[in-house]
């Protein structure tokens, strides 16, 4: 999985993720229906709130095949402050058929808004 690309606005004393772009690319042995997971924190918000996903991004297919690769775009709406504090965004791949949502892999992120 790749982040491609991703936009934020900065709205004074907070801003928000506006756009996030992903490609997810099945090396595995079977297909699998991909889902991702989107966490955004920085280091005054509460640990346990790191883990809490923000936005699922889910993918408009039955299954990803083996060896296959699908890239979407998506518009969010994730509001977030501390501005002066880098922001840590993690990316969580998941099937969307395993209910425990157990990981695949995951991309890590970090910015400073500007």
């Amino acid at each position: 999985m790749s982040l491609d690309d991703f936009k934020y606005e900065s709205k004074g004393s907070w801003g928000k993720l506006t756009e996030i772009t992903v490609t997810v690319l099945n090396n595995g042995n079977n297909n699998f229906q991909p889902k991702v997971l989107v966490m955004l924190y920085d280091d005054k918000d509460k640990k346990e709130d790191w883990f809490q996903a923000k936005e699922e991004i889910e993918f408009d297919i039955f299954g990803l095949g083996v060896n296959e690769h699908i890239t979407k775009n998506v518009v969010t709406n994730i509001a977030f402050d501390n501005l002066d504090l880098p922001k840590k965004m993690k990316l969580v791949l998941v099937d969307a058929f395993d209910w425990s949502n157990r990981v695949i892999v995951t991309v890590d992120k970090e910015f400073l808004v500007e």
